[in-house]
This record gives C-alpha cells, structure tokens and sequence, in this order.
C-alpha cells in the first residue's frame, strides 16, 4: 500500500543505486497491475540523475532499467521455469523473490540478475521456448525494465531479496550472461532492420502524446486472439498515421508491448515497424489533427520544399490544455478512442460496474455537513454530454481558401456520446462496490488509504473518520479482546440464548467485512415476542458500524416487484436490504435467489430491461410471529429476543442509555475489533471441517462463522434447526399428513384415489382426508389435486419417512405411490 514512509525508501534506493552507475524509475502508480516505468519517450537507454529522480513521483515500485545498467534480468514466473533455470544458467549471488504469488501453493517467483555482455547483447524475450513447450521465464535485456526490491506487488506481498543485494555486489560481481544460455529464438522470425529514417528535428511532442493515447486505447495483443494483425495495425497507426520515425515508433511500441500476452521481443517489433511500411495502405500523416501541417511534416521529412498547395503552415494550436478530438465522417471509431482516453487522463472518477459507465459521488446527507455518503451512478447521456465537454475539445476540420484548415469547434456529437456510452468495455478501472470502513484483501492485506483500489476494485471513502491501524498478525488474545468490545455494545439486548446473541455478532462482522467475502451471505432475521423489545435497534447497530448511519427499511412486496427493487438497491451500491416488520408468511423465489446468488440477474425498475450485478448487500429481517416459507429457512440465521416484560419499551435497565451515540463514537475501534477477529483467524492457519460449511455459503462460513467458532461462541448457522420447527407450518403440515399415511398403508402401494375413499381404518382414514384437504386449500379436492400433492412432496424426507412414487410406468388408475421409512430402507 502507498505510503510517504515507502516512498521515501525507494527514493533513497534509487539515488543509492545511481551512485553505482544503475539507472532506475518509479512503477506508474496508475497502472499497478502491469508494472509500466514513469517517464517519456526514451527511458530505455537513459539514467536519469539525481535532481530527475527527485522530481519523480515515487509510489509502490521501484524498477532497473536494464540497458543503461549493464544488465540483464531474469524473470521466473513458475516452479517449472526455476528448475529449468537452475538446470541450465549459472548461479548468480543477486537474486530477488517478487511480489506474484501462486494462490494454491504460495510460491513466489524470482528475478535473477547478470551482467550484460557488451560484444554480444541480448534483447527481451518472453516465455522461453524449449523442447517440452512454452516456460514462463522472461528475459529482460536491452529495452528492459525489472520491477525490483523494496517495491510493493498490487497485491500487498513486497519485492524482496534472496542473499546479497545488488548494492552491494555491484555489476562487476555478477557472471556475464551469455546468449547461447537460451538455446534456439522463438519460432519468430526477425524482419529487414527498416530503412525508412526521419529526421528526429520533426517530431513533435503533441504527436506523439496523441500517438501514445491512440495506442493504449487500441488494448494489447493477445496470442490465438489475432494478435499478430493487431501489433501490425498498431505499428501501421504509428508510422504511417502518425508519421513518426521509425525509432520513436518502436520506442512507443515497446512500452505498449509489455501488456501484450505474451511480449514481443524486439526484433518482432522492428519487423512489424518494417512491415507497416512496405504494406499499410494508410497515408503517412493520416492521423495528425491538422492535415496541412501533416502535409508539410511529411515534406520536410523527405527534404522537399512543400505539399502541393507549396505551404508548411505551423499547425493551429488552442492555448488550452484540453486534448483535441477531430470528428470526420467515418471515423467515429477513432473519435470514441481518443474521447475514452481524454476522459481518463482528465477526470479519474469513472468506473466501468458490470458493463456500465459509472460514478461515485459523494453526496451530502442533511445535519452532516462534513462527512458526505458515496452512492453509484450510473452515467447517463447528458452527464457523460458534459465530463466530454470539459474533458476535451471538439472540432471539425473547415477548409480554407489558401488550402490550409482551420478548427470549428463543437460539442460532443450525439452518435460519439451514445458509442461510448453503451462500448460494453472500456479502459476504464473496474469497479466492485464503496465501502466505509478498511477492506480486509484476500491475501490478509488491509486496504485503509482513501480512493479506489486496483486490488479489490473497491473505492474507499471513510470520510472524516480516523480508523486505529491493524495489526498484522494478530493473536488468539487480541481476538478475544476484540470479541469483547462488540459484545459489549449489545450487552442491553434481551437475547434468548447464545445462539442467539452469536447470529447477532455474526450479523455485524458480516456487514463490516462484505466486501471480503466473495460470495452469497444468509439473511439475517430478528425476531421478538413483543413490539419495542430491540429487533430494529440491532439491524441499526451493524448498519453504523459499517457503514456510518442506519439503513433504510423496506416493506415486503410481491416478488416481482420485489425483483425489481433489489436489482434497483444493487444498481445503486446500496449496502443494506433491510425487510421491516413482516407479518404472516415471508419468502418467495426473488428472496431466496438474491441470498444464494453472487451474480445477480434482474429486470431494471420501469424498463423491460435484464441486468446482471454483483451481489454485494447484506440481508435483514425484523418480525414479531413470522412464518418463514419454502427454502429461505436455510437461507436465514434468526435472532430471537425476549424481554420477559409486557412492555419492553419502558426498560430503563441500560449499560449503554443513549446507544446509537456509544456506537457512533466507539465505531473506528468496533471496525478494527471486526477486523481483528478475522484477521487473527486466518493467520491461525485454523479451518473448518466440510460438515462446518453451509451449502451455498462457504465463504460466508470461513470469514465469519469460522472466527466465531474459534473463539468460543455459539454456533450461529444452529439457529436455523429451531427456525425450521417453529417457523415452516407447511413442512409440519406435511409431516403429520406423512405419518397418517403411514399409519394407514404402511409401505404398501396406494393411488391418489384412494386417498378420497374410506377404509376400514374409519377414524385414521377420516383424519387423513382432513389432513389432506387443508393442505389442498382449495374446494376441488379431486384425484388430480390430491396428485398434484403428492408430486409436490415427493422424495422429501420428513420424520424419518419418505414419500416415492413405485413403478416405472403409470397405470390407467394414476401412479402407484408408497411411504418408506428411511431408517428402514
């Protein structure tokens, strides 16, 4: 994670390392993931000096740049690749593990360091080839760039070194590599060095920013995805539609290949470079802004005297800073490009969510002058109108009299605003959720520094908020004390049990640590056996906790409409679904889909329009006599409450009288405390056995339930057994219905017929047929209802007994059925 302690330090490291003749830069704190060098046009063959690396921005990376160093840097991205190096180069004394880390075995990769042969230098290559395939093993030579220690990887792992450090050993202590160490080049064949030269005098620095925009807008090349037309089509763009020279047009090209998957080694690009000349078909100067200017570029380039119309005009500049967008006529493509790109450099708070343009504004809610909430927006057209308009200029191309152009300028055409709206993909960082409190990774590390982050695609805002730091490894002993203070804060609520008051923790640490858990989570439902006991109190602690005020309730709806309004809720980043005093029965197919679904798939509110998102809220639940229908009885922890007083609302019996103040003002240390607990946990090394992971929410179990576990709690995930007793009439129902017809047929075979007829069994036979007809609820109780009862039931296992259907043909009579006891068979 940034800081101005490690900034410091890799500043110090660079100036160190300048003293011994290596040249370093900072990585592109905007590009953490690729690990690209900071500087211009040229990095790959300069050192730059003191009084430069001062001025640089020094984030999360330091790199060597390999050329002007002496050299040559080995990149080993597997075990396989370590082997074969080990089998086959010399042993070096400098050697760096890196920050990429193998989740399933947590191996890291290494850098080894040589120096650079001066008669015979090596170029960069990727994945090596040999005779078994493709290892992934990089070699970083001539134009190379090597990510090195003390830097942090994006994941949090810092760069760090195996034995001596290059600082000490210096070049000169490192064996000379050799290029025969590598066997046979890849199956690529190098082209014609090209032939074509300009003068570098013309190249113009607004060019070649525009070139390089032009170009990362194009994407990488990736292999089996017709990479090898696309590095062509991007050399094409650069030397004949930018009318660059050859050699700044392989240097642009070299920083774009290091995303290409995989890199191309320098004598590719040269040839590509080569080929764009002797087979593009674009004009030279065809993607320079102003078209006299690129005539008389082109002319001087050549040593002619002009263009046809005898005039090399100084191109006509705006003072602004602004980049400017031409629109032709059918190059709208290269127009969406350019705007994309001028959006980025300018604005920085877009966000690409699940195939939609959005924004995170900070809204300011009334009374809280000084801590605004972040909410998701979706950018709508007259929004992204307005971020172009400021973003860059808009013009069209008017030709004058003397054959010279001059700008009109515009606004952002409809067509581009729409293009660029609905692209699907853009450059763009992709974003997963806000979150107001520290983000625990996946790899243990905490995100606590304000902004978004690549990581985890999460944008932290905590706002006026000052959080206590975490400790790294925490103890059994820090987790206790931690479990201590949230237990504190609901010390006043009147809880049945310890399952009880574990769902109750769980609840908090589950809205605190959502955005660590990547996956579904249960709903949570607080029930009472009077008004006023508690249950919507405990629903607005975890809300402050997490998110810094209460959460909305809701009040059930239909499915359908409850469809929409979840798919509303998560369309706008909502943290919470809170469902308020449900009455009669509860549940349906929407619900009990949005609590099984990490991916949620729903219709927009007011258009007939589907949707998939990211299911990040957290579920609740308030009710006094609930009856929790179909399968949301395994998807739902319940709290009870119960004051034992007819009034609960007049208690004054409180620790905590004004509560909601006490948690607004112990929150920073309940987040760590949260946090904490998790974090001891998984640094334990402890795990929960497979009968310990609920179906559907494993992940849910190893953040949360797991840490509750270890430090003694009740089980939360047991308070689904009493939920399925009290809660599921209609189970219960068909379990009495069940054991009549057992009592009736044994494990004899009957039909649905036989169920309306009496028997010899008069009064089980009269009981059975009641039982039936109450669950039909309906007047019709004929043979086809009674069937289609039966075919609702069938196979489910209640009491021990098993209703199944026997024979594998049906008789002209309806199916045979028969009840089996479990036990038995």
């Amino acid at each position: 994670m940034a800081s101005h302690a490690l900034a410091s330090v890799l500043l110090a490291t660079a100036l160190a390392y300048h003293e011994i003749g290596i040249a370093t830069r900072p990585c592109n704190p905007k590009n953490p993931r690729e690990k690209y060098p900071v500087g211009q046009v040229g990095w790959q063959a300069t050192r730059p000096s003191p009084d430069e690396l001062r001025a640089m921005q020094w984030s999360t990376g330091i790199g060597i740049v390999t050329e002007p160093s002496g050299l040559v840097v080995v990149d080993l991205d597997s075990s396989a690749a370590q082997a074969w190096a080990v089998a086959n180069l010399p042993s070096t004394p400098v050697r760096v593990r890196t920050g990429l880390k193998d989740p399933t075995t947590g191996w890291r990769g290494e850098h080894w360091y040589y120096a650079a042969d001066p008669e015979a230098p090596i170029g960069c290559r990727a994945r090596l080839h040999t005779g078994t395939g493709r290892l992934a093993l990089d070699v970083r030579g001539t134009g190379g760039f090597a990510v090195t220690a003390p830097s942090l990887h994006f994941s949090g792992v810092s760069y760090e070194s195996i034995g001596a450090s290059l600082l000490e050993v210096g070049v000169a202590g490192l064996p000379i590599f050799r290029a025969d160490w590598l066997g046979s080049k890849p199956t690529r064949t190098a082209g014609a060095a090209p032939t074509r030269a300009r003068q570098d005098a013309t190249e113009d620095q607004f060019i070649v920013r525009r070139a390089r925009k032009y170009l990362e807008s194009m994407g990488p090349a990736i292999e089996g995805q017709g990479g090898d037309a696309h590095t062509l089509d991007a050399a094409c763009q650069l030397v004949r539609g930018f009318s660059l020279t050859d050699q700044v047009a392989l240097e642009l090209l070299t920083d774009w290949n290091q995303q290409c998957r995989p890199p191309w080694n320098l004598d590719d690009l040269r040839a590509k470079i080569q080929n764009a000349h002797n087979y593009g078909t674009q004009p030279y100067g065809g993607n320079i802004p102003d078209l006299a200017f690129a005539r008389g570029l082109v002319a001087h380039a050549r040593g002619e005297e002009g263009d046809a119309a005898g005039a090399t005009p100084e191109p006509r500049r705006d003072a602004s800073d602004l980049p400017r967008i031409i629109v032709r006529r059918g190059r709208l493509h290269e127009a969406v490009a350019e705007a994309e790109a001028a959006l980025l450099e300018k604005h920085g708070g877009l966000y690409q969510r699940d195939g939609r343009l959005e924004v995170v504004d900070h809204v300011p809610r009334p009374g809280d002058k000084e801590d605004e909430t972040p909410e998701i927006r979706q950018v709508t057209p007259e929004r992204l109108l307005l971020l172009l308009s400021s973003c860059a200029r808009f013009v069209r191309l008017k030709k004058l009299q003397d054959g010279t152009y001059t700008d009109v300028a515009i606004d952002p055409p409809k067509d581009l605003v729409k293009a660029l709206l609905h692209k699907g993909h853009w450059t763009f960082p992709v974003l997963l959720g806000v979150s107001r409190v520290p983000v625990l990774r996946p790899d243990l590390s905490i995100l606590d520094e304000d902004g978004y982050d690549d990581a985890s695609g999460i944008v932290l805002h905590t706002g006026t908020t000052t959080f206590p730091s975490i400790e790294l490894a925490p103890s059994k002993k820090d987790a206790q004390e931690a479990l201590a203070l949230v237990e504190d804060v609901i010390c006043d609520f009147p809880f049945v049990d310890g399952t009880d008051k574990a769902v109750a923790v769980a609840s908090i640490i589950t809205a605190v640590v959502r955005h660590s858990i990547r996956g579904p989570t249960p709903m949570f439902l607080f029930t009472a056996t009077a008004p006023g006991t508690g249950k919507s109190l405990l629903v607005t602690v975890a809300s402050l906790i997490a998110w810094g005020r209460a959460a909305a309730p809701m009040a059930p709806v239909g499915n359908e409409e409850l469809e929409k309004r979840i798919t509303a809720m998560l369309l706008a980043g909502v943290h919470a679904c809170v469902f308020d005093n449900i009455a009669g029965k509860f549940g349906g197919p929407a619900l009990d889909a949005a609590l099984t679904s990490w991916i949620w798939s729903g219709r927009v509110l007011g258009r007939s329009e589907h949707v998939e998102l990211h299911n990040t809220a957290t579920y609740f639940a308030t009710a006094n006599e609930p009856e929790i229908v179909g399968d949301l009885v395994r998807r739902t922890l319940r709290c009870r409450l119960d004051a034992g007083v007819e009034r609960p609302e007049r208690r004054s019996d409180f620790r905590h009288s004004s509560l909601r103040e006490c948690v607004m003002e112990q929150r920073p240390q309940l987040v760590v405390a949260v946090l904490t607990m998790v974090r001891a946990y998984a640094v334990s090394g402890c795990q929960l056995s497979g009968d310990q992971l609920l179906g559907g929410f494993e992940e849910w179990c190893r953040v949360v339930r797991g840490p509750l576990l270890w430090l003694g709690l009740a089980d939360p995930v047991a308070s689904q057994d009493a939920l399925r007793e009290d809660g599921n009439e209609e189970l219960a129902a068909w379990g009495s219905t069940l054991a009549l017809l057992y009592q009736v047929f044994g494990e004899q075979c009957f039909l649905a017929a036989d169920l309306i007829q009496g028997g010899t069994h008069h009064a089980e036979r009269a009981a059975l047929r009641a039982a039936i007809a109450e669950q039909i609820d309906t007047e019709d109780r004929s043979t086809r209802r009674i069937a289609g009862l039966l075919r609702r039931w069938r196979g489910r296992i209640v009491g021990g007994l098993r209703l199944e259907r026997r024979g594998d043909k049906r008789t002209n009579k309806g199916w045979r059925w028969a009840v089996a006891s479990v036990a038995a068979s």
